[in-house]
């Protein structure tokens, strides 16, 4: 992976997280961004929810995070799996 796409991940990781912040309810635990030991392939990322006692793993894709970054498309890409990240986090 080129160390631009590299900084993109990073910065829509980030995006992608502050929104699951604004968006979720209180009682939700801040999400974190997990490490390669899940047995992801090279281009997939985990984002790890702690709910209660159980941890919430959801996965996303290189191309996912950075497909036409800053784009309106984009934001409407990762919104709409934001929103379904949410729905089953607060069920």
């Amino acid at each position: 992976m080129f160390e631009y796409e590299e900084s993109l991940v990073f910065y829509a990781q980030k995006y992608v997280s502050v929104l699951l912040k604004r968006k979720a309810s209180k009682e939700v635990g801040d999400p974190i961004w997990g490490s390669k030991s899940l047995d992801l392939g090279m281009d997939e990322y985990s984002l790890i929810f702690p709910k209660d006692k159980k941890r919430l793993v959801f996965t996303f894709t290189r191309g996912e995070l950075i497909k036409g970054y800053g784009t309106c498309e984009w934001k409407d890409r990762l919104l709409v799996r934001i929103n379904k990240i949410l729905k089953r986090i607060e069920r």
